[in-house]
């Protein structure tokens, strides 16, 4: 019985090796560096809006919050000017938590909120992408972007700070300021027109699976 061996090209297969080595290296160094942070509710964020009382004789703000909302954020750490930060609020999430404020009262801001400033039933989210990130300095940020709000869209900046917790978290805390006007919404009876915009927020890098070969 004839046992021939096929000879064996070393050669080629230090190549393969070699280019497999390279190619697995370069792949997972993309995926690490592209691998958005994910911006969800926590026990530990807050999305909240301020809109300011315009009487005389009750001064003021009402604080609402938004209990959904998502985005992600898509760090460059070598070049943070060169990320990119996106954000979806459900408007029909807002709620009223201030305890001095009776529970009726509660209800009726909450429903002047959603029926007349949301307009929820047909306006159901409020989106921001980002378009440009200027570093202020340290890890201070101004962020710009388009605001879509109730069916218009408009130019928007938002005041942040940023800091990266380890490989897969980020805190970023920012505010911004808005008028109703600038979106064609006339402020409802009893509040200004200026809303500021409150941002506390712990994205958390998005679970990368790799394909098994």
């Amino acid at each position: 019985m004839n046992h021939s061996l096929t000879p064996i090209d070393f050669e080629s297969v230090l190549h393969s090796e070699r280019t497999f080595g390279k190619s697995f290296r370069l792949n997972e160094t993309m995926s690490d560096h592209q691998a958005p942070f994910t911006i969800r509710p926590t026990g530990e964020s807050s999305f909240a809006a301020d809109v300011f009382k315009s009487s005389f004789f009750s001064r003021g703000k009402y604080i609402f919050f938004f209990e959904s909302y998502s985005g992600e954020v898509r760090y460059d750490s070598d070049s943070p000017e060169n990320s990119a930060v996106s954000l979806t609020l459900e408007t029909a999430s807002v709620v009223c938590r201030d305890p001095a404020i009776k529970p009726e009262k509660r209800r009726e801001i909450v429903a002047m909120m959603k029926n007349q400033l949301l307009a929820c039933e047909s306006n159901g989210h409020v989106t921001f992408t980002s378009t440009r990130i200027q570093r202020k300095e340290g890890n201070r940020y101004v962020v710009e972007g388009s605001l879509g709000f109730r069916g218009t869209k408009k130019s928007a900046s938002i005041e942040l700070t940023l800091i990266k917790l380890g490989a897969d978290r980020l805190e970023v805390d920012g505010s911004a300021q808005l008028k109703l006007s600038d979106f064609g919404v006339t402020p409802p009876s009893g509040v200004k027109d200026e809303v500021q915009v409150r941002i506390l927020l712990w994205p958390e890098r998005a679970q990368m699976r790799r394909a098994a070969s």
